[in-house]
């Protein structure tokens, strides 16, 4: 008896901890167009080969 009310007293308590926030309202944004293109680079690189050694091959992607 005395186990049950232990149980219900922490199912109760972990039942109250629960914050609960209120739901905000979505906020849409347009979206602004870049002026400036951005490319990107995908730098494969072999183990062992220092940045040092990369430069002086030169890739001709990288320049």
């Amino acid at each position: 008896m005395k186990l049950d009310y232990r149980i219900f007293l922490l199912g109760l308590l972990i039942f109250a901890s629960c914050k609960k926030y209120d739901n905000p309202p979505p906020v849409f944004e347009e979206r602004k167009a870049d002026s400036k293109i951005r490319r990107k680079m995908l730098l494969i690189s072999i183990d062992g080969v220092g940045g040092d050694v990369l430069k002086q091959m030169a890739p001709p992607t990288m320049k």
